[in-house]
């Protein structure tokens, strides 16, 4: 994978850890192995990563960090981000117990 990729993805996984209070300090992303085509949680079950050989990479937030990312989007741009539980989004986050 391209270092700024590797950089990116490790920003992300940081800001979530962050969210829940988790060490910062973790495996970095290179030093992950490359399953390619198949997840792998990380973090706790924050997210999972899926890698490619053409060196993309999908990630996919668990339902309880899209929540706090949320909240705390629109506590920073309330006018930009609107939070309401009860509505119904096109993807879904994946739900599992963190660790």
């Amino acid at each position: 994978m391209f270092l700024a990729i590797q950089k990116q993805i490790d920003d992300v996984r940081y800001a979530c850890r962050q969210l829940f209070g988790y060490s910062l300090n973790f495996t970095k992303v290179a030093e992950l192995k490359n399953n390619y085509g198949q997840w792998q949680s990380v973090d706790h079950n924050l997210l999972r990563l899926k890698f490619y050989e053409n060196r993309n990479c999908h990630i996919w937030l668990n339902s309880l960090v899209h929540i706090r990312l949320n909240q705390v989007l629109n506590i920073l741009y309330p006018d930009q981000v609107g939070f309401k539980e009860n509505v119904k989004t096109k993807r879904k986050a994946f739900v599992q117990h963190l660790e």
